[in-house]
């Protein structure tokens, strides 16, 4: 009993949350956090599935999409982490993308027909293309090295080994959601 007393809890605070981000998407100049809806979403459907219906999945996709028609990808505007003295430190929109990718997997399931991994097909097309036109490349000790770095830092030398990790993740997770698309009738 205890375990589902702390999902409840859980499934209170993704969806009170979700709820309060899709209202901020409405209202210009908000704190509005692509980030944080889409980590409640995945969240809302790790603690109780059942909670998210298609009306309210296809709501998150469609603010997403008005997002990324100012930029292309999801940047994070609410630290996850924040001191008394001033740091801070923000998710990178990579974790973002491979949130949503984990959230369509879930709530798609085996389904065939009418998939939100397929309806997001586009936002994540025009997301790789963002991050490819980041990536870094250089020679070192006569080797080729490519990767990425944070979207936080404008270092053009410099791979982040948390960033690429991510962005490789994403691309799994990405090829994997076309290999579905394409083998769905």
């Amino acid at each position: 009993a205890g375990a589902e007393q702390d999902l409840s809890a859980f499934r209170e605070y993704f969806e009170t949350t979700l709820h309060d981000q899709l209202s901020f998407s409405s209202i210009p100049d908000s704190r509005f956090d692509p980030a944080e809806l889409t980590f409640c979403l995945e969240g809302l459907l790790l603690a109780q599935g059942y909670a998210v219906d298609r009306a309210l999945f296809r709501r998150v996709l469609d603010v997403l999409a008005k997002a990324q028609l100012e930029s292309a990808f999801w940047r994070p505007t609410k630290p996850f982490m924040a001191t008394q003295k001033g740091m801070s430190l923000f998710p990178v929109s990579v974790e973002v993308a491979n949130s949503l990718l984990r959230a369509c997997e879930m709530f798609d399931g085996l389904e065939l027909h009418d998939t939100f991994g397929s309806a997001s097909l586009e936002l994540f097309r025009r997301y790789w293309q963002w991050l490819g036109a980041r990536t870094v490349t250089f020679t070192f000790n006569k080797a080729k090295i490519v990767g990425w770095h944070s979207e936080h830092v404008n270092q053009p030398n410099v791979i982040h080994v948390w960033e690429t990790s991510q962005v490789l993740e994403f691309l799994v997770g990405f090829h994997r959601l076309l290999q579905a698309h394409i083998a769905r009738p």
